[in-house]
């Protein structure tokens, strides 16, 4: 065979190798390439789940978060300090007085207020726009603290002895004090403070949980 055609056919031979290398070079980057930005959106794409799922995930918590309140939520939950002025009118004839008598008494007295966490009396339901929480009514934390600012015995002829007038004020007023700390209980700035404290711990307590990046709207009621 002629030498010329020898050298070209082994020409065209080696630039089609050359060609199909060049080829098979740029093939492999582009694959990589899109290798790298598969990787990429992958990782995007579950940070982003990540992140929303974050949004929700406060639902599998509920459960897991209410043995919890108990500890952060120990009494008294809420504290008012109050002042009352109690009239007491006194017949001459009770203590064989020579006049009737009026006493004036005025107390400060402190009130504390407990919510039951027992996990049994915490309801938590996720719903659509947050979560709905019942719980029992506040109830007293212990007995109320009085103090007695001041107290005053008015009569037209005062008598010369007063500590059974001013021991049977005191207990009337311990006697009334019952019912008014009773009633408190129902106080709606009462029922107030307390619903505040327990939806600021269950709050605080949902966004520690793992997971949680946002804690939805809370509605409470009381039982």
């Amino acid at each position: 065979m002629d030498t010329t055609i020898i050298l070209a056919v082994v020409a065209c031979l080696v630039s089609a190798g050359v060609v199909y290398v060049v080829l098979q070079i740029d093939y492999s980057g582009r694959t990589q390439v899109l290798t790298d930005l598969l990787h990429k959106e992958e990782a995007e794409l579950s940070t982003v789940r990540n992140k929303l799922q974050g949004y929700t995930r406060y639902a599998d918590h509920l459960e897991a978060v209410v043995p919890l309140l108990a500890g952060y939520l120990k009494p008294p939950v809420a504290v008012i300090v109050r002042e009352f002025t109690q009239v007491d009118a006194v017949a001459k004839e009770k203590y064989k007085l020579r006049a009737d008598v009026t006493v004036v008494s005025k107390y400060k007295v402190t009130f504390g207020f407990a919510l039951d966490m027992t996990p049994a009396l915490v309801t938590l339901t996720p719903h659509s726009n947050g979560i709905a929480a019942k719980i029992n009514r506040p109830t007293l934390a212990g007995e109320p603290k009085v103090e007695l600012l001041a107290q005053q015995v008015l009569s037209a002829v005062p008598p010369t002895d007063d500590r059974a007038l001013l021991a049977e004020a005191s207990a009337n007023f311990q006697t009334s004090l019952r019912t008014t700390a009773a009633k408190l209980c129902d106080d709606p700035s009462v029922r107030g403070l307390c619903k505040l404290k327990f939806m600021e711990t269950l709050r605080d307590t949902l966004a520690q949980q793992p997971g949680v990046r946002q804690v939805p709207a809370l509605f409470v009621e009381f039982r």
